[in-house]
């Protein structure tokens, strides 16, 4: 039986930074996913490990979300905003956008956090904490 693809869309929201425009999309395997980073040789090596981060942040979460099979095909979609901390904890989790569905939004929440705490920052990594904006949409097949 072929495995259900979730789509999660990670956003970032970084002041002072122009990584927001760096938004992109993660998938699980096999599919690749659907929208790329920008070109990452042109960031610094900071923002570069940054986003790299978040990536993984991104793909715990997708591994995390159990999202109910009837909404397959469905046009619908939540957002969650939270705070990633230097110790990898997910904090101040709140809907940006609510779907039509209880059902759903409560997968998208318990994704989130379930996969608290993530991996800490790498040691490099300025400490700084990364609001992150996640949007779960379930695939069209």
């Amino acid at each position: 039986m072929p495995q259900t693809h979730k789509k999660l869309i990670i956003l970032c929201i970084i002041s002072a930074v122009a990584l927001a425009a760096l938004a992109g999309c993660v998938e699980k395997e096999p599919r690749p996913p659907i929208r790329q980073l920008r070109d990452l040789s042109k960031l610094t090596p900071q923002e570069r490990m940054r986003m790299e981060y978040i990536e993984e942040v991104g793909k715990t979460i997708q591994n995390n979300w159990a999202m109910p099979k009837r909404f397959v095909g469905k046009k619908i979609e939540a957002r969650i905003v939270f705070t990633v901390n230097p110790d990898g904890s997910l904090t101040n989790l709140w809907f940006e956008k609510r779907s039509d569905s209880r059902s759903f939004d409560d997968s998208t929440e318990k994704a989130v956090k379930k996969s608290s705490p993530v991996s800490p920052f790498p040691e490099n990594l300025e400490k700084t904490p990364i609001e992150m904006v996640v949007c779960f949409t379930p695939p069209n097949k």
